[in-house]
């Protein structure tokens, strides 16, 4: 396994279990902060990509920061 996958796995369960204990912030589900959040970034936290289609409005496969507040928790 490469390191990189190592460590979004690693991601992925500390992002799940922070999730599951509090209310999903738009940072902490961004992991590579680049501003969007991605289906893989998604992923991570089950609530978000269960919502993450109809959150896209302009469907470009990334939930940006506008499209993220209207998450419903």
């Amino acid at each position: 396994m490469t390191l990189s996958k190592t460590l979004l796995m690693t991601t992925s369960l500390f992002i799940s279990a922070f999730a599951l204990a509090s209310d999903v912030q738009f940072s902490s589900v961004d992991t590579n902060k680049d501003g969007v959040i991605s289906q893989t970034e998604a992923k991570a936290v089950p609530k978000v990509a269960a919502q993450f289609y109809q959150l896209d409005e302009n469907k470009n496969g990334e939930l940006s920061e506008s499209e993220f507040k209207n998450f419903k928790q």
